[in-house]
C-alpha cells in the first residue's frame, strides 16, 4: 500500500567529504560564486578516493530554495533535491525530514548529514558544518533573509510581463 520503508544507508552509500590532498590538490571549497548565485562543492569518497561531489546552490532569481545534488567525478548531477531557504537554516539545529531527502546535524559535532532517497537506496554524504554555514551566510549576503519576498515578487512581475490597467465595461 502506502507504506515505506526507509533503509538505513550502507557503507557502500555512504560518502564523508575528503581531505584535500588526497584528491589531487582539490579541497572543501568555499562558497563560489556560480551564475548570479553562489555555490558549494565538497568532495565526497570512501577510502581517500573521490566518489562524488556534494553541491549546494543558490540562486538570487530563485530566492526561496537552495539546490542540493549529488555529482558524479565529472560533474554531471545524479540526485537533486530542493529545500526552502528557511528549513535550510533550521537544518543546522534540528533535522528537516521530506519524502526523498532529510538534512539535519550529525551525531558527530561539526557535521552535517544530508540523505538523498531513491526507489532502492538511500545516499548519504556527511559534510563538515562550517562548509554549511559558510554556504548559509554567503546566500545571506547575496540576498538578506528580509529580502526574499521582496525578490521574488520582482520574479513574479517579469514572469507576469508588462500589465495595463483596462476600464472595466
Amino acid at each position: 500500500m502506502g507504506y515505506r520503508r526507509w533503509k538505513l544507508p550502507s557503507e557502500e552509500t555512504r560518502f564523508r567529504s575528503l581531505p584535500g590532498e588526497t584528491l589531487r590538490g582539490a579541497s572543501i571549497v568555499e562558497p563560489i560564486p556560480h551564475d548570479g548565485g553562489v555555490e558549494l562543492r565538497v568532495p565526497l569518497g570512501r577510502d581517500d578516493a573521490l566518489m562524488c561531489w556534494f553541491s549546494a546552490r543558490y540562486c538570487a532569481d530563485d530566492p526561496l530554495v537552495v539546490h542540493f545534488t549529488i555529482d558524479a567525478p565529472s560533474s554531471a548531477v545524479v540526485l537533486e533535491r530542493l529545500m526552502p531557504r528557511s528549513d535550510f537554516r533550521t537544518s543546522f539545529g534540528s533535522w528537516i525530514r521530506y519524502a526523498e531527502f532529510a538534512l539535519g546535524p550529525g551525531s558527530l559535532d561539526g557535521v552535517t548529514f544530508a540523505e538523498f532517497h531513491e526507489e532502492q537506496v538511500t545516499v548519504e554524504a556527511v559534510v563538515p558544518t562550517a562548509k554549511m554555514r559558510a554556504f548559509l551566510r554567503a546566500t545571506d549576503r547575496l540576498l538578506p533573509q528580509d529580502k526574499e519576498c521582496d525578490a521574488l515578487s520582482r520574479t513574479m512581475a517579469e514572469l507576469r510581463g508588462p500589465t495595463a490597467l483596462t476600464p472595466q465595461d
